[in-house]
């Protein structure tokens, strides 16, 4: 008896295919990937869990799914558009993402169909035009290209502040451990402590009046801030009053940053920076003076 060879998912030979439903859900979803601006890392985390779900229902094999080198190359593009990238980089996405979900002409034949499978691949095959910096996808957001043509300089201005501001606050919280509030007490009451401190000694208090007024008036400052003070205790709510006091000018981008908190439970300083590289890039566009129109060019001479 010969020894059983080892056979990968994608040289088995699927033993049914899928019910119409499941393969209109997954083909839908499967296009859906590449019909924003950007990349959703997202979006491939739910085809993952819908492909193991539906093979193990038909005993196939699972995906290899987040264990494959592909998977941590697909995750760094989260939220960059496909404008931006590379042409190599955006034509390789597709192929990337059939080996995470374990899937060649055989066995989406199998699974969906030749007629769905085709459809999915010309779909696929789409990606490999390599769009225009700065020009809009075909699907983008109605209400952002409006937007985009109101921008003033001023507004460029005030919204760009707001980014930096943003910005700053994420790097300070990777340089802090405190929170915002905590930071905050513990700023305040060392400068009320010190001013105390040389009213203390003006008037000719003696050293240990002086400390122990410093340290008092310290503790006391703490607890005023922390507990009346209306800054936010922690840094991931900092981030989401300032995020939600924001109207972003990219809807898409942002969206892609409120679908990653929803699955994360937790706003990201990684996130925020992508999605603030996007916003400002977007606001600079959205701002540009169209150059003016040299008639003097058509006179003929």
């Amino acid at each position: 008896m010969q020894p059983q060879e080892n056979v990968s998912p994608m040289d088995e030979v699927p033993s049914g295919m899928l019910d119409s439903w499941s393969q209109e859900t997954l083909c839908m979803q499967l296009k859906q990937l590449f019909d924003e601006n950007y990349f959703n890392i997202l979006q491939l985390n739910n085809l993952i869990y819908g492909f193991n779900t539906a093979r193990d229902a038909h005993g196939l094999p699972a995906v290899r799914g987040k264990s494959g080198a592909e998977y941590g190359a697909l995750e760094a593009l989260h939220c960059v558009a496909f404008a931006d990238m590379l042409p190599t980089v955006r034509a390789g996405i597709a192929s990337a993402v059939l080996r995470v979900l374990s899937l060649d002409e055989e066995w989406g034949n199998n699974l969906f169909g030749i007629t769905r499978w085709t459809d999915v691949m010309q779909h696929f095959g789409q990606l490999q035009a390599a769009p225009q910096a700065g020009v809009e996808h075909e699907n983008a957001d109605p209400e952002r290209k409006g937007t985009m043509e109101k921008i003033t300089l001023l507004e460029r201005e005030k919204r760009l502040l707001a980014c930096q501001k943003m910005r700053k606050h994420v790097r300070t919280r990777e340089a802090e451990g405190g929170g915002p509030r905590e930071n905050l007490a513990l700023r305040l009451a060392f400068a009320i402590s010190v001013l105390t401190g040389i009213g203390l000694a003006v008037m000719g208090q003696g050293i240990p009046t002086v400390v122990m007024s410093c340290s008092g008036v310290f503790f006391v400052t703490c607890l005023l801030v922390m507990g009346f003070s209306r800054t936010p205790k922690t840094h991931s709510e900092q981030l989401d009053v300032l995020l939600t006091a924001y109207d972003p000018i990219d809807r898409e981008a942002y969206r892609h940053l409120q679908a990653q908190a929803l699955a994360s439970e937790l706003i990201t300083p990684k996130a925020v920076l992508v999605w603030l590289k996007a916003e400002e890039k977007a606001i600079r566009q959205a701002a540009r003076i169209p150059k003016p129109e040299l008639t003097f060019l058509n006179k003929q001479v």
